[in-house]
């Protein structure tokens, strides 16, 4: 037989060699070109990468680049055991999360047989692998789910030589498994003296406090609580927790803890779900995305028709309160093995939210937020805050709980005014002298504005210590001095020109080289007017702060609270732009929150207004209404502001000059 020959087409007809979802069979054009030897040695080698797929599929099996890319944003051992991966692993974190820091608290969502499983499966086997004495422990909802799904994924991953039929049980290695009854006492030992114990949810929520892991996987359904305490099992060692999830059940609790204190980095077109009208395209749903594209700046995807438009789906999701958390979401389109095409027919006539959850591993909010706020247009970084503008600090105070407040700068840009939200207080991360950090005003729960966070727990603070707290944010040299309330009636600075009242505002009397120019203090007139009596008769809050020297103004329409409906579309119209186009300089929102006030930014995209007046982030929510309705002005370039920093100036020249 003459094997020189060009290949036959009719002779490789009648091989009838199977097709493989990652090994491709040759094309006519291949066969045209090659001989008949070099064909079966590309069938032999090719056979080769199959069975080792099957036989070691730790070591020799397909991974996709997106489990690539997930592995640094985890900061795993094997994604950084050399300084060329090192540094790769810090530009995907960087340009994927923002940030430089690992995660170590994963929500890993994912289609059907969108493959997240598998990798969760192969990552703690690595793990246990990575050095001795590792501890792991896997979840699933209960004992029969775990025989059934998730111990065969670990079993399958072993090494081959530790996959024996009769087991291997010699010190320390306990290794006994079977298909129906899966790992002897729902645990096994590696050689290295790494173990693995299998757990469920129905077992005592007590059982999991106390021990120390190096990894936890949580597949499917895990209670919100239960993430809480495991996250603290695996913080001293420096450890994972990863938590599966095809989010069938909805917006869950856990769903909640994830999503809503995250941001999303990275989006993709979801070729299923049209947005005008048109006919899904799931062609070009099915041929993929590169991941890749996201760290080198170019498409991802096939570029859509002409005319056409596509809903986002979420790739990538950042937690700013808390850098160690974050959300990856696979796709069912990313995994070949999964038979993405049988699964699109299966599902195509479900509803937008039906598809979402199946093929994009998207849970929808039963409620959805009020304010149509996006952190990937509407949150800059704080450096981005224009130094020109003029400085608003606006106070929502309450009895039960800390006073919420926020500083914001107007700036009148040459195209139309804009809102920039530059600071908050409390502020998750931020050291408060004397307290510490006041962790977050707000925080994923049950509710569906959240549940109440720590910073709300009141510090007893009178007016005096808040004042000297403003201060200090504000950079005031004497902010430390003890502060001396002029009950007596209000000061007039009489004897300073620069702190004269102001026709504009009768309350500025802050000079600029004493910290922040700060044009007008703002405060909801409904808590700031109400009367309290003391023993020298009626007072309000206004007033009292008034004479301690913290002059606000009553908001305006703080007490227009009906149903929402004007201030949110105020509030709406600042943050809409057009998002068909690309974010340009006549193309933009006219409100931006610096990414440091993470309780502003968490209470924007996910106040839904149905937990009422006390919902949990709707403090941070009326501190923007204030602002809005206050209608607040840039007057940093008016005749009256130039001609104060002329003074100013003049001023400075002469003490330089004395």
């Amino acid at each position: 037989m003459d094997l020189a020959r060009p290949v036959d087409l009719e002779f490789w007809k009648d091989l009838g060699v199977t097709p493989h979802p990652v090994c491709p069979l040759p094309d006519e054009a291949w066969l045209r070109a090659h001989t008949e030897q070099e064909l079966i040695d590309y069938l032999l080698e090719r056979d080769e990468v199959i069975r080792g797929m099957v036989e070691d599929p730790l070591n020799r099996g397909h991974e996709p680049a997106t489990w690539r890319i997930l592995d640094a944003l985890m900061g795993f051992p094997w994604a950084e055991d050399t300084e060329e991966k090192k540094a790769w692993a810090l530009n995907c974190r960087r340009k994927l999360l923002g940030q430089d820091e690992r995660l170590s608290v994963l929500l890993l969502n994912g289609g059907n047989r969108g493959g997240k499983s598998e990798w969760a499966a192969s990552r703690v086997m690595r793990i246990l692998l990575s050095r001795p004495g590792r501890r792991a422990w896997c979840f699933h909802q209960d004992a029969t789910m775990s025989v059934e799904y998730q111990q065969p994924l670990l079993y399958k991953y072993l090494p081959p030589e530790l996959r024996t039929d009769k087991g291997i049980k010699r010190n320390p290695t306990y290794i006994a498994y079977k298909q129906q009854t899966g790992f002897s006492e729902d645990r096994f030992v590696l050689p290295n003296a790494a173990d693995c114990s299998f757990r469920n949810y129905e077992q005592d929520a007590k059982k999991i406090q106390g021990g120390e892991l190096d990894v936890v996987w949580c597949d499917e359904l895990v209670p919100a609580s239960w993430v809480k305490e495991l996250k603290a099992r695996v913080a001293t060692r420096g450890g994972w927790l990863l938590v599966t999830f095809t989010p069938i059940s909805g917006y869950t609790a856990t769903v909640k803890m994830f999503l809503d204190v995250g941001r999303t980095t990275v989006e993709s077109i979801g070729y299923t779900l049209p947005k005008d009208g048109g006919p899904a395209l799931p062609e070009l749903a099915l041929a993929g995305e590169d991941p890749l594209a996201w760290l080198e700046g170019r498409p991802s995807q096939p570029a859509p028709p002409p005319g056409r438009e596509f809903e986002r789906v979420k790739r990538v999701m950042s937690c700013p309160a808390d850098r160690r958390q974050g959300v990856f979401f696979f796709h069912s389109f990313d995994n070949a093995f999964g038979n993405p095409a049988e699964l699109y027919a299966l599902y195509r006539n479900e509803s937008a939210a039906g598809q979402k959850m199946r093929f994009y591993g998207e849970a929808t909010k039963q409620a959805a937020a009020m304010l149509r706020f996006n952190p990937l247009v509407h949150v800059i970084r704080d450096d981005q805050i224009p130094a020109a503008g003029t400085d608003h600090h606006i106070v929502d105070p309450c009895s039960g709980r800390n006073w919420a407040m926020n500083w914001a700068r107007v700036n009148r840009a040459p195209i139309g005014k804009r809102y920039y939200i530059r600071r908050e207080w409390p502020c998750p991360g931020v050291y408060v002298p004397g307290v510490g950090d006041m962790g977050m005003w707000a925080e994923p729960g049950e509710k569906a504005d959240g549940e109440r966070g720590p910073a709300q727990d009141t510090l007893r603070w009178g007016h005096d210590r808040y004042k000297q707290e403003i201060m200090r944010l504000e950079g005031r040299r004497d902010w430390e001095a003890p502060v001396k309330a002029e009950r007596g009636g209000r000061r007039t600075d009489a004897g300073d020109p620069d702190l004269q009242p102001d026709p504009v505002r009768l309350d500025r009397r802050v000079r600029r080289d004493e910290g922040e120019d700060i044009y007008e203090r703002i405060m909801d007139s409904r808590f700031g007017a109400a009367p309290n009596q003391t023993r020298e008769g009626t007072t309000t809050l206004l007033e009292e702060c008034d004479a301690i020297g913290l002059h606000f103004v009553p908001a305006s329409g703080s007490g227009t609270d009906d149903e929402k409906v004007q201030w949110t579309y105020l509030i709406n119209d600042l943050l809409s732009y057009d998002e068909t186009q690309p974010i340009s300089s006549l193309n933009q929102p006219r409100l931006y929150v610096a990414e440091s006030c993470k309780n502003t930014i968490f209470a924007l995209q996910n106040w839904t207004g149905l937990d009422g007046k006390h919902g949990a982030c709707k403090d941070f929510v009326d501190l923007v209404k204030y602002l809005v309705l206050h209608d607040c002005e840039d007057w940093s370039d008016s005749p009256r502001e130039r001609e104060k920093r002329e003074r100013e100036n003049q001023r400075k020249k002469q003490e330089a000059a004395a």
